[in-house]
């Protein structure tokens, strides 16, 4: 469901299709306020069209871990087992309501000892952090060159056995953000 937190009344309700114990792992908005992609855990990816009020479009992907908008083109940037691919965001002709479609898949270069499970793009959509569960892997790198990256030496995910709080992580995961 997607709705307003602000007081005010509620404008319109959005209820997927799926299974009651599907899990939402990871949400993002498009720049443009349009489309909201959510990842359903080991099912695959919906869009909602947030303006059109029409029903998500389903894309099956199993695998797919997080995701997030680049902040100006129309792509998605999408983390799994395999590696982090971008994928274009696409709508039919202009007709009402619009459905979403994506482009192919690209891969992204990236090192090959790493399996990143969180990511994020800076407001400019130029610099990316990529990052996994537990292991001490956390990187920059500039979209440019994907391939060189900057390790974030000695940055750990701590879980909530590690360090004895509460406030903690259970899985030592966590979201990343650039500035």
């Amino acid at each position: 469901e997607v709705w307003s937190i602000r007081r005010s009344q509620l404008r319109r309700m959005h209820v997927g299709t799926g299974l009651a114990e599907a899990s939402t792992w990871a949400l993002d908005l498009s720049p443009d306020g349009r489309w909201l992609a959510s990842v359903i855990v080991d099912k695959g990816l919906a869009i909602w069209d947030l303006i059109g009020g029409s029903a998500p479009t389903w894309f099956e992907m199993p695998g797919v871990r997080m995701l997030c908008f680049h902040p100006d083109r129309p792509e998605l940037y999408l983390t799994s087992p395999r590696g982090t691919v971008v994928r274009s965001l696409t709508t039919n002709a202009p007709t009402a309501p619009p459905t979403p479609k994506l482009g192919e898949a690209t891969f992204l270069p990236l090192p090959t000892n790493s399996s990143p499970n969180w990511i994020a793009l800076s407001r400019n959509g130029r610099t990316m952090a990529l990052a996994p569960f537990f292991e001490a892997r956390t990187f920059i790198t500039d979209l440019v060159a994907p391939q060189k990256v900057v390790w974030l030496k000695d940055l750990l995910h701590l879980t909530r056995v590690g360090t004895q709080n509460p406030g903690a992580s259970a899985t030592g995961g966590g979201t990343l953000a650039l500035t």
